[in-house]
């Protein structure tokens, strides 16, 4: 069925973000878990959501080293910037995607 791959990646996404670990910890471990999601993996009137969410995560450029190997990625170096009020925001555009995602008819 159509859109399954990514409704399974936001369900468990969002059960990242419950708890009382630090915010940033719960948003990259949800990451971690939406990575592997692209624009392609949503019907057209949600790939603007998706786009947000990504470039959100993705504002910071990654750490290098001397070699040119990325030590710290774009999203852990944009987690860090973050503030809370920036981390609650985008723990609630996962959880609308999530929430648009289950109620979308493909």
């Amino acid at each position: 069925m159509k859109g399954t791959y990514a409704k399974e990646k936001f369900n468990s996404a969002v059960r990242k973000l419950k708890g009382k670990r630090n915010i940033k910890q719960k948003i990259w471990e949800a990451f971690i878990i939406l990575n592997p999601l692209n624009e392609n993996d949503f019907p057209d009137d949600l790939k603007p959501k998706w786009n947000e969410l990504f470039n959100r995560l993705n504002s910071e450029e990654p750490t290098l080293n001397s070699n040119n190997d990325v030590i710290k990625g774009r999203v852990e170096n944009t987690l860090k910037k973050l503030s809370e009020k920036e981390c609650d925001e985008i723990a609630k555009l996962i959880i609308e995607l999530e929430r648009d995602l289950m109620s979308y008819r493909w």
